[in-house]
């Protein structure tokens, strides 16, 4: 916003300075007794404050201008930047690279050189100018959180409201409608006061910009009193979600990991009770065996009970597939009912194959523990995707905080000094303070963004990279390899479960062999055992 005073007092004898805006910045009379050390004090004072004033205006300018650039260039360079918030945020820096060169320029020059410089039809140029950007940088604001409103209340419908279409519409009217509160009233005359116009006649080469009641009124209710509030409201809609939804996210987080907690636990159960069983049929086989070997050496071993062998039933479990083994026969089969973390062994020597059991149930658990790769499921996208809104309207809600400290002091200065007049007297140096600090949001969203969004924050590293060292990578480029980085630590994980995988059959497979040559011999001895006796009892009955 361009200066705004009702004061009309011209500096006669001897002003050393004047604002161009009608305020008296320092006013001294040359030939009223000062001393030449009072007056060299008061030279050596004015040109260090000129100095001072002239650097820090200089550095936010120049920081507005560059800030903005970068985000610009930034999301130009970047396709991981071009959401549809992004578009608001890029034109916004549009607009705040305006407020720097027209708004900010033109009122460092009134204080740099004490007066105004340029053209009467200039004037109008730079106040129509100030109001305008200034508007339109502020209801940039206002849509932005509008946006992101919509995506953290309606995130399903979000993608069908907010289109890119629907968003140039209302880039659109960012850009068209603060030149009906700007433009048109100034250079038509509807925003100021008849004594300011006949002033102005008179003094052609003074540049003040004195509004009326209503005017005043209006334009601050448009180009600040309405959007704030809009802006209040929706952010405090959105912290309201976001805590309701944060709530809701940690309750589902915590009922995972109770859930991944009991099943754990229920599959070290069964895995015990599992190693149990085959300890117990271990026994049984033992048993079997005794009573096998007393029948033989019995008192009645001159008649072979009858006995039936028959080959062990073996079912392992191979990379997967169920494996059986009935009477030397090869079966393969779909896997295996649940569970199917440990091996199950029908019959046979199971002493064996206990300790290989355990072994291939924690060669799996590592298997499934490292072939746990980043698989994001639909519910894990949707959580990802509420944390980034969540993440960026908490972004935007310090943007608009910022925008509140800096633009509410000036306004409610200009509604003051146009309502009550000379009752509400502001010394020169704050309203020059308030003007500067409303300027100085321009400045700090660009700031915003690099401190808090890693994404843009990444994003002009890269840029100044490329800017100011030889070692630019066009983003295409980067994107390939971290596709091909990422492609590599895939296969590697991948190589490493096919390897626990190989691992596991091989143990597996080494105890299918020892199971089968066990039980071959096994059955040979006791054929042999059969036939020794058989062939006693014919040489006796000869």
């Amino acid at each position: 916003m361009a200066m705004d005073v009702n004061t009309e007092s011209l500096i006669d004898n001897g002003s050393l300075l004047f604002d161009a805006t009608g305020y008296s910045i320092m006013e001294t009379e040359l030939g009223g007794g000062l001393s030449d050390d009072a007056e060299a004090a008061v030279d050596w004072f004015l040109t260090l404050t000129l100095v001072v004033k002239t650097f820090l205006m200089g550095l936010i300018i120049a920081a507005s201008i560059f800030g903005n650039l970068l985000v610009i260039i930034s999301v130009a360079r970047f396709r991981k930047l071009r959401i549809i918030t992004n578009y608001f945020v890029v034109s916004l820096a549009m607009a705040d690279i305006l407020v720097a060169l027209v708004a900010m320029g033109f009122n460092a020059s009134v204080i740099i050189f004490g007066q105004w410089i340029f053209s009467y039809a200039m004037c109008d140029i730079w106040n129509s100018f100030d109001v305008y950007c200034c508007t339109v940088s502020i209801l940039h604001l206002c849509c932005i959180s509008v946006d992101r409103y919509y995506a953290i209340s309606q995130p399903l419908m979000y993608p069908m409201k907010i289109t890119r279409k629907k968003v140039a519409v209302m880039l659109a009217n960012i850009w068209t409608w603060p030149a009906l509160i700007s433009f048109f009233p100034i250079f038509l005359g509807w925003y100021t006061t008849e004594e300011h116009q006949l002033y102005r006649e008179k003094n052609p080469h003074s540049c003040r910009f004195v509004v009326n009641k209503v005017y005043a009124l209006i334009s601050s209710s448009i180009s600040f009193w309405i959007p704030c509030t809009i802006m209040l409201y929706t952010y405090y809609r959105i912290y309201e979600m976001a805590s309701r939804q944060e709530k809701m996210l940690l309750k589902n987080a915590d009922a995972a990991l109770l859930f991944r907690q009991q099943n754990q636990r229920r599959s070290a159960e069964m895995e015990q009770h599992q190693i149990h069983h085959i300890q117990q049929q271990n026994q049984d086989d033992a048993s079997i065996t005794t009573a096998v070997s007393a029948a033989t050496n019995g008192p009645n071993s001159g008649t072979l009970p009858a006995i039936q062998v028959t080959k062990p039933d073996v079912l392992l479990e191979v990379n997967g597939k169920a494996q059986q083994q009935q009477n030397g026969t090869l079966i393969s089969s779909s896997p295996p009912p649940p569970p199917p973390e440990n091996k199950r062994i029908s019959a046979g020597d199971r002493s064996a194959l206990l300790e290989s059991a355990s072994d291939a149930n924690r060669y799996q658990c590592r298997d499934e523990t490292c072939s746990n790769t980043p698989t994001i499921s639909k519910d894990s996208k949707h959580l990802q995707k509420i944390r980034r809104e969540h993440k960026a309207a908490r972004t935007l809600g310090i943007i608009m905080g910022a925008f509140v400290l800096c633009w509410l002091p000036f306004f409610i200065w200009y509604l003051s000094v146009t309502l009550c007049g000379d009752m509400c007297y502001c010394p020169d140096i704050v309203v020059e303070v308030l003007f500067w600090i409303g300027y100085f949001n321009s400045t700090l969203n660009p700031l915003i963004y690099a401190y808090f969004n890693k994404d843009f924050r990444e994003a002009f590293r890269n840029t100044l990279v490329c800017v100011f060292c030889t070692r630019c990578q066009d983003p295409r480029e980067q994107q390939r390899d971290q596709l091909a980085a990422l492609g590599f630590h895939q296969q590697q994980q991948h190589g490493k479960n096919n390897l626990g995988r190989l691992s596991v059959a091989s143990a597996e497979n080494q105890t299918s062999r020892t199971i089968r040559h066990s039980s071959g011999d096994t059955i040979a001895g006791i054929e042999r055992i059969d036939h020794k006796r058989l062939s006693g009892v014919a040489v006796q009955n000869l």
